[in-house]
């Protein structure tokens, strides 16, 4: 009888284990099969979530055909998806620098500039929607000034140098793959942006023309050209010489690219010039670094960088 209900009890103790192994294979089976289907409708979406952050060191912030100051770190960060035909980016990219080599301090303030460099900082959110080649964004930019983070409202109340701006555009890419050519089209609608002494909104728009080409051992060489069609920050708007349109910016950039790792780490160095005719002349091609009143007037500017990425 003993031996009976011990031979029972293995019976019953053994079929259990199978039943938990059986359970255990189905379970796996179960999760690979959905594992495998989300990669196939990855694959059928060709959706795929991107991320990655950036450093650059810079030896002159040229933004736009603007001079914005001088050695510069930038670091930038974002995260996004993109399939065939659409892909969404938001950016959150930073300034730290100084308006000029110099490093200067210590000289006379005046009311019309401050000719000591000053500690140049900035924050800029911007969210970019690409639809079957059509660019639609929206640009978010803050310089730590003490103010309000996002400045809207009448002109008259603003308070503070923050900007937010939209861009329109088409990337050619899209229908011409061997063409890396976009326009844009942006325009500053709030904030800080005023023309004619502080009496009407300037709406600054900038209209650019990009393009790039990839040549052997990871060099491209790239090309923008920039115009303002009206009186805005780009055709020096506040002062007597004021331009109703500028060609302001053309630009040419080489850059070389090394892998650090597969598929993750990369180090680049690039090389640019830039050539802004509004009010070019002799008085303002090269302007000896003195401070944060050259900000936006030199209109002749080389600059070298790296970059390091993920």
């Amino acid at each position: 009888m003993k031996k009976s209900i011990i031979l029972l009890f293995l019976f019953l103790a053994a079929s259990s284990q199978i039943l938990l192994a059986e359970n255990n294979e189905r379970s796996l089976l179960v999760n690979d099969n959905l594992q495998e289907s989300e990669e196939q409708n990855l694959q059928a979406t060709g959706t795929s979530f991107d991320y990655g952050f950036s450093t650059d060191l810079v030896s002159c912030y040229i933004w736009r055909g603007l001079y914005n100051g001088g050695l510069s770190l930038q670091p930038d960060v974002y995260i996004g998806f993109s399939n065939e035909n659409i892909s969404f980016t938001f950016d959150i990219w930073g300034n730290i620098g100084a308006s000029d080599w110099g490093f200067r301090s210590g000289l006379k303030e005046t009311d019309e500039c401050n000719p000591n460099t000053q500690f140049l900082k900035e924050f800029d959110m911007i969210a970019t929607l690409n639809l079957w080649g059509a660019i639609l964004g929206l640009s978010h930019y803050y310089f730590f000034d003490g103010e309000s983070f996002f400045n809207f409202g009448k002109l008259s109340d603003i308070k503070g140098s923050a900007q937010t701006e939209f861009t329109v555009g088409y990337d050619f890419s899209h229908i011409f793959p061997n063409t890396p050519l976009a326009i844009t089209w942006n325009t500053m609608f709030s904030g800080d942006d005023s023309k004619d002494k502080g009496k009407k909104r300037a709406y600054s728009t900038y209209i650019e023309a990009t393009y790039s080409h990839e040549f052997n051992h990871n060099i491209t060489l790239s090309g923008a050209l920039g115009i303002s069609p009206w009186k805005s920050m780009y055709t020096d708007k506040d002062e007597d010489n004021a331009k109703d349109f500028a060609l302001n910016n053309i630009t040419v950039r080489a850059d070389k690219t090394w892998a650090l790792s597969e598929n993750h780490w990369n180090f680049s160095t690039y090389l640019q010039g830039t050539v802004n005719t509004c009010n070019l002349n002799g008085d303002t091609a090269i302007i000896k670094a003195s401070g944060d009143n050259i900000l936006n007037k030199q209109k002749l500017m080389f600059a070298i960088g790296c970059r390091i990425e993920f």
